[in-house]
């Protein structure tokens, strides 16, 4: 079974299919982008006791592929919509860099969220 919308999501993840958009990858940047959006979309619903009088919030598609690959303690690749931009050191430091401030954030840590408070989701 899967949900098909127009960007207005409840559910993230492989059984969600946006109308009118290709496939997301399946990745973390998609799927973090998608949560934000079913989390204000359950708290609207809920604040208005009905999905018909809220003003839902849309998953904004195409979303840009982004992909860091480790490729041993001091190489890496970043890929971004097909394009490789970056490789070796640059690409490693940039992913050490990411999972720091990722987890930061997680842990409601001041660097981390500042970081990805200010990174949006294209």
């Amino acid at each position: 079974w899967q949900a098909r919308t127009f960007g207005h999501i409840f559910a993230l993840g492989d059984c969600v299919t946006i109308e009118d958009s290709v496939a997301l990858p399946r990745e973390i940047y998609p799927a973090e982008a998608a949560a934000e959006v079913v989390v204000k979309n359950l708290r609207e619903a809920y604040r208005a006791q009905s999905t018909r009088t809220c003003d839902l919030h849309k998953l904004g598609v195409p979303l840009n592929e982004l992909t860091i690959c480790s490729l041993g303690p001091e190489d890496a690749v970043f890929v971004a919509n097909g394009s490789v931009w970056a490789t070796g050191w640059a690409a490693a430091t940039m992913k050490a860099q990411i999972e720091s401030t990722k987890m930061g954030q997680y842990r409601q840590e001041f660097w981390g969220s500042l970081v990805w408070s200010i990174v949006p989701h294209w």
